[in-house]
């Protein structure tokens, strides 16, 4: 549909597309691969076909700028790279507890992003996961102005933030 309207084709609908696709993973969980909703609040569904969520992939959510609020599920361990790049209008995030990796560049460009709070057991938070938006004219990295994070002393939150220069605000002690 989006391919037809943006090169000016007539579109016919035979039905509609399911707003989430996933994947199988190799120990029987299941891995969000893409979303193609349009919703500003959006609940992502801990199970699909009786598989449980366990993964956002990477790219999965990439530029869905009309999500302002998203849940994750406490099942999900994985946040790919780029899986919520360029979400615009996202303005808070809380990442579930149980969610051990954090990909680079997961929530680059979420220019609206103001904090993320991080529970203790993430362990890995990559390379301008938080905080960054790119500016593709000076093909730099430029910070979010009063970017937050707020997370557990002596943990990866608070690491990530001493790392890259933002506020840390703890929310207890690890």
């Amino acid at each position: 549909e989006v391919y037809a309207k943006d090169n000016g084709f007539d579109f016919v609908s035979i039905g509609e597309a399911p707003l989430f696709r996933y994947e199988i993973l190799d120990d029987g969980t299941a891995g969000v691969t893409a979303y193609y909703g349009k919703e500003t609040d959006l609940i992502i569904p801990s199970t699909f076909d009786a598989y449980t969520v366990t993964q956002i992939g990477w790219y999965a959510f990439k530029n869905c700028t009309s999500l302002a609020d998203i849940i994750i599920p406490e099942s999900v361990t994985f946040i790919g790279d780029y899986a919520f790049a360029g979400c615009t209008s996202l303005e808070s995030v809380t990442i579930p507890d149980g969610v051990t990796y954090i990909g680079d560049y997961a929530f680059e460009n979420c220019s609206s992003l103001a904090s993320v709070t991080i529970p203790y057991s993430v362990d890995y938070i990559g390379e301008y996961a938080f905080g960054y938006n790119y500016d593709e004219d000076y093909w730099e990295y430029t910070k979010i102005d009063g970017f937050k994070i707020y997370g557990y002393t002596n943990s990866a939150a608070e690491v990530y933030a001493k790392d890259n220069g933002f506020d840390f605000v703890s929310i207890g002690e690890a």
